[in-house]
C-alpha cells in the first residue's frame, strides 16, 4: 500500500516549487510598495554607475565609461567654441553697460568656464580608465561613482548656460520677433528635457518592478558584481572599495 504525498504547496508568488505560475507578472508591483516604500527604492537606483557595476561585467562598464566621457569631452569642446566666440565678440547691444551686460557677461562667461571643466574632467577620466585593470573599474566605479555625477552636473550647467546667453541675445537683437525665437529655444530644451525624463524614470520603473537594487542598502557597498575576479584571481576589490592583491600561495 503505497503512501499518499502531500500536495505541493505554492509558492509566495503564486507559482509551485519551481518558480511563479505561467503568467504570473514578476518582480514587484509598484502599487502595492506604498509613496515611502518607492521613494526608497528609487533613490537606490539614483546611483546609476553603481547599479550598473552590478549588473554588467567589468570590460562593458570600461566601454560605457569610455562612451559617456568621449561623448560629453566632444560635445562640449563643440560648445565651448560657440560660447567662447560669443563671449569675445558678442553683439554691440550686449555690451552697453548696466544691468543686462553684467548678466551676459556672467552666463556666456561660465557657460566657457563650464564646458572647459567638461572637457578638462572627461579627458583626465580617460586618461585614468587607460591606467586601469576591469578590478580596478569595478573599484572606481563604487568608489567613485559621484564624480560622474559632478561631470554630468558641470556638462548640464554648461549648456544650459549657453542656452541662456542665445535666449538673452535673441531678445535684445530683435525685440519682440526675438521673444517668440527665444520661446522656440525654451521649449524645444523643455521638450528635449521631458522626452529624457519620461526615458529616464522608465527604466528606473522598470528595475524597481525587477527588484533591482532590493540586495543592497542604501548608501551601502553594492552586491558582487556580475563577472567581477574570482576569489582566486590576481586581484579583488573589497567591499569598501580598497583593492588588494592577493598574496602567493608559495
Amino acid at each position: 500500500m503505497s503512501a499518499k504525498v502531500a500536495p505541493e504547496e505554492p509558492a509566495p508568488g503564486g507559482g509551485g516549487a519551481n518558480g511563479p505560475a505561467a503568467g504570473a507578472p514578476p518582480g514587484l508591483e509598484i502599487r502595492h510598495l506604498g509613496l515611502a516604500g518607492f521613494v526608497k527604492r528609487y533613490a537606490r537606483l539614483a546611483n546609476e554607475w553603481t547599479v550598473l557595476s552590478s549588473l554588467v561585467p567589468p570590460k562593458d562598464l570600461r566601454v560605457r565609461l569610455q562612451t559617456e566621457w568621449s561623448t560629453m569631452g566632444i560635445v562640449c569642446s563643440l560648445l565651448v567654441t560657440l560660447a567662447y566666440s560669443i563671449f569675445t565678440a558678442p553683439p554691440a547691444v550686449m555690451i552697453q553697460g548696466g544691468g543686462s551686460q553684467t548678466v551676459f557677461v556672467l552666463i556666456c562667461g561660465g557657460s566657457v568656464a563650464f564646458n572647459l571643466c567638461c572637457v578638462a574632467l572627461s579627458t583626465f577620466l580617460l586618461v585614468q580608465l587607460n591606467l586601469m585593470t576591469d578590478d580596478e573599474v569595478l573599484w572606481f566605479t563604487r568608489s567613485y561613482s559621484w564624480v560622474n555625477g559632478v561631470n554630468f552636473v558641470v556638462f548640464l550647467f554648461a549648456t544650459l548656460l549657453l542656452v541662456a546667453t542665445l535666449m538673452s541675445i535673441a531678445i535684445k537683437l530683435y525685440d519682440s520677433s526675438g521673444i517668440i525665437v527665444s520661446g522656440l529655444i525654451g521649449g524645444t530644451i523643455f521638450v528635449v528635457a521631458s522626452i529624457i525624463f519620461m526615458i529616464d524614470s522608465g527604466r528606473k520603473m522598470a528595475r524597481i518592478r525587477a527588484g533591482v537594487g532590493e540586495s543592497f542598502r542604501l548608501g551601502g557597498p553594492p552586491p558582487p558584481s556580475v563577472g567581477a575576479a574570482p576569489a582566486g584571481g590576481p586581484r579583488h576589490v573589497r567591499a569598501a572599495g580598497s583593492l588588494k592583491d592577493d598574496e602567493d600561495d608559495d
